[in-house]
């Protein structure tokens, strides 16, 4: 079976050489199903091997557009919940989502560029592509977060959402880590198909043991509920344009003040919780705002808030978006 796969393969590739590319585009859009919302993680164990197998194949020149072409494919995917933005207003911005959601998949698939241009040279050497490219791409995902400020969504680390216990393994490795392991779980069928089957077995074997400890983990600290939580849920609907205008900071704050202050219709309010950056202002350096929310409050209730602080009270601080309580 092996052999009619890899013998397919070969021809296929031998026939048309630009059957590489979309071969590279399509496996990264399909890898892309394997994180949230998706959850489908069973796809990397055939789409890593198939995109590994092209690299191989690639000359030191095509290597690059290989992997740019996957992670092109893979973040256009990934990062689809961008778009969802221009609808807000579809009339006047929705002919821009192409090129805002396009343009940074572009960008991004830059390091899985350049991490197939360093897994291919070190591979002429001799050694195997199952032990280089897991390890060089994991890192360049790791760049692709600290870079440039960073942009660290949509690493392959995630698909262990959608794998129960195997998600208790960042609690010892992180994401960074998880993203190593996932991707050598993933190319484990190369190891088949090169007669490494010992060894391919004896990583198959791992994954489950990792899971049944992760679930083994779970069960040791069950969810724990608290009595007598009420929550309120407060969402201003405020409009896109007006959001963080000077102009409607006043009125943006009053509304939320208003939806919390409202009598309960059950049993009594524990806890307000508003949504992220909905404050148009710095509210923990604003005395007077935290004043209004202390009234509103009293002192038998909670905010939990998603706001914008800063490191620093000083114009070239780094500004942060966070939780308050």
């Amino acid at each position: 079976m092996n052999e009619r796969l890899i013998s397919a393969f070969d021809w296929l590739i031998a026939h048309s050489p630009k059957a590489k590319f979309v071969l590279c585009v399509i496996a990264g859009a399909v890898s892309g199903l394997a994180l949230p919302p998706f959850d489908q993680w069973w796809v990397f164990g055939f789409t890593v091997p198939l995109f590994l197998m092209v690299l191989e194949t690639s000359s030191l020149k095509r290597a690059f557009w290989s992997g740019w072409l996957f992670g092109l494919g893979y973040f256009l995917v990934v990062l689809h919940w961008i778009g969802a933005a221009f609808f807000v207003n579809a009339a006047a911005d929705l002919w821009m989502m192409p090129f805002a959601v396009g343009g940074l998949a572009a960008f991004l698939a830059l390091y899985w560029g350049a991490g197939a241009f360093v897994t291919r040279l070190i591979t002429e050497r001799g050694v195997s592509i199952f032990w280089v490219a897991p390890p060089v791409f994991s890192v360049m995902e790791y760049l692709r977060g600290i870079l440039f400020s960073g942009f660290p969504w949509g690493v392959p680390g995630l698909a262990v959402d959608g794998m129960g216990g195997l998600a208790q393994l960042a609690s010892i490795v992180g994401m960074n880590g998880l993203t190593l392991l996932i991707l050598m779980w993933a190319a484990t069928p190369l190891l088949f198909f090169k007669g490494e089957k010992a060894l391919g077995v004896a990583l198959l074997l791992l994954l489950p043991l990792a899971w049944g400890w992760g679930a083994w983990r779970l069960a040791q600290n069950p969810t724990r509920y608290v009595e007598g939580v009420q929550l309120r849920i407060v969402q201003p609907n405020i409009p896109q344009d007006d959001a963080w205008r000077n102009a409607h900071a006043r009125a943006i704050f009053d509304r939320l003040l208003a939806l919390s202050a409202q009598p309960a219709q059950g049993p009594a309010i524990t806890h307000i919780i508003w949504p992220e950056s909905i404050v148009p202002f710095l509210l923990d350096e604003s005395p007077e705002g935290l004043s209004e929310v202390a009234k509103m409050l009293g002192s038998d209730r909670v905010l939990l808030t998603g706001a914008v602080r800063r490191s620093a009270p000083r114009q070239d601080a780094d500004y942060f978006t966070s939780v308050l309580a």
